[in-house]
């Protein structure tokens, strides 16, 4: 007797480990690997329509932390994890140029000292 269906999806010939998705017509997404500026490997979602490949860039996070402590350090990591590029400013004069050069996705403002940092007003800058 064949052993049960798995609720993730069809289940492979002994031995595979990946199958072949049906192709359809119009836009297709495929995965791809890059290395990022450390040379690690990031695996990217390119989209395809038709004979044309499009490359999907990595979603840039802009990490405004006055000092580097465990919660900046766990924001870098997970950003790596998931393949994002980021950056980390202290300096809040520093922030709106960094944005404007990089154009972010995500960003990401440190607001449990006030005094240092006043991220509503830098929110507003923006």
């Amino acid at each position: 007797a064949a052993p049960p269906l798995s609720s993730g999806g069809p289940r492979l010939p002994q031995g595979q480990k990946t199958a072949a998705l049906p192709r359809t017509r119009g836009a297709g997404l495929l995965e791809s690997e890059l290395r990022d500026g450390s040379g690690k490997k990031v695996a990217v979602a390119d989209v395809q329509f038709g004979p044309m490949r499009f490359h999907q860039d990595q979603l840039q996070v802009l990490l405004v932390f006055t000092k580097e402590d465990n919660q900046c350090n766990g924001f870098c990591r997970a950003c790596e994890k998931a393949g994002f590029k980021c950056t980390v400013t202290k300096e809040a004069q520093a922030v709106l140029a960094c944005f404007l050069d990089k154009h972010h996705d995500i960003i990401i403002i440190d607001h449990r000292n006030p005094r240092q940092l006043d991220a509503e007003a830098l929110c507003r800058g923006m």
